[in-house]
């Protein structure tokens, strides 16, 4: 994940962090892209039509996490099996859940599971076109995805253009020669935020997200969350190991006071954060989260953002 999108969730991130995070990343070379998912702050919302109000439903699970840490990331399979059996021993999949109508697509939360040992929580999503006859849906991270897309041309790039290219199964290029049917509809969803309670505007601590298109056409995410930065003791010891390196580019006291201001806002986000967790958290140890997403038609090089359908889902999960 990149840095900018930690700072941005969780304040300025500790070099001790980032460096973490890169070493992570660096044992997932051999892997499909774990692409990051930028965290915005979204208006709270009204529910409009609740479906499956209250009821733990039966869901059919499209590639949950059990197929994706055994066949797309086996990172932790071979470098932190302790970690992978600890996720996949904690999964559950009988998950309440509501969403709003949108007409457009349909939600799932396919399974979740909630590790505090391992410092880590993580949960499945799959987002289907409510109408596959007619629409057919990717996320937007799959559009322009070497980000040479710009409205007007760079003349000193020999790679800009103003088309906009779609990446699939079956390469890179223009929508209407990637897609299944370019006959269909296309539709883009753009969501990824994580939110603690029904109506709440706190964030749950992403620490990545990966996304790929499914089986049946579906987009399936898998999001992990990074428990740690929830707890303030841990944050206070991570930051007390750090050390001032000249060759950040910074005089010594510039990152003393940054240093500090990060501490601080990382502590303040821990302590935020954990009380909107034990608020949301229910006697039968189940904790209300939320996942908000937008749907945006595109035609004719295009995204018709004056088209775009918000929608959200409001699920629960085992915590305790």
């Amino acid at each position: 994940m990149r840095k900018s999108d930690l700072d941005r969730a969780l304040g300025p991130t500790p070099p001790v962090f980032a460096d973490r995070v890169a070493q992570t990343l660096l044992t997932l070379k051999e892997e499909p892209p774990v692409k990051a998912k930028h965290v915005r702050r979204t208006l709270v919302f009204a529910l409009v039509t609740l479906l499956l109000i209250g009821a733990a439903c039966a869901l059919v699970i499209t590639q949950g996490q059990d197929w994706y840490y055994h066949n797309r990331f086996t990172a932790y399979q071979e470098n932190e099996p302790e970690k992978q059996q600890a996720i996949l021993d904690n999964l559950t999949t009988d998950i309440p859940q509501t969403q709003t109508e949108t007409d457009l697509v349909t939600v799932t939360v396919q399974d979740a599971s909630w590790v505090p040992e391992e410092g880590v929580a993580t949960l499945s999503l799959a987002v289907q076109a409510l109408h596959p006859d007619e629409d057919e849906l990717y996320s937007i991270l799959d559009l322009d995805e070497d980000a040479c897309w710009s409205d007007t041309p760079d003349p000193d790039d020999p790679d800009s253009r103003t088309e906009h290219w779609l990446w699939t199964d079956k390469g890179y290029g223009p929508p209407e020669e990637m897609m299944d049917d370019p006959a269909k509809r296309l539709l883009f969803l753009d969501g990824g935020e994580i939110y603690i309670g029904a109506d709440g505007t706190q964030e749950m601590p992403i620490y990545c997200t990966d996304q790929f298109r499914g089986e049946n056409g579906a987009a399936i995410f898998v999001l992990e969350f990074d428990l740690t930065r929830l707890d303030e003791e841990k944050v206070t010891e991570e930051y007390a190991c750090e050390t001032f390196d000249p060759s950040w580019g910074l005089a010594e006291d510039e990152w003393t006071q940054s240093h500090e201001e990060s501490l601080r806002q990382s502590l303040d986000y821990a302590k935020a954060a954990g009380a909107a967790i034990e608020a949301n958290t229910d006697e039968n140890g189940m904790l209300t989260l939320r996942y908000e997403y937008d749907v945006e038609p595109f035609a004719d090089n295009e995204l018709l953002s004056d088209q775009a359908v918000h929608g959200a889902a409001v699920f629960r999960i085992k915590v305790k």
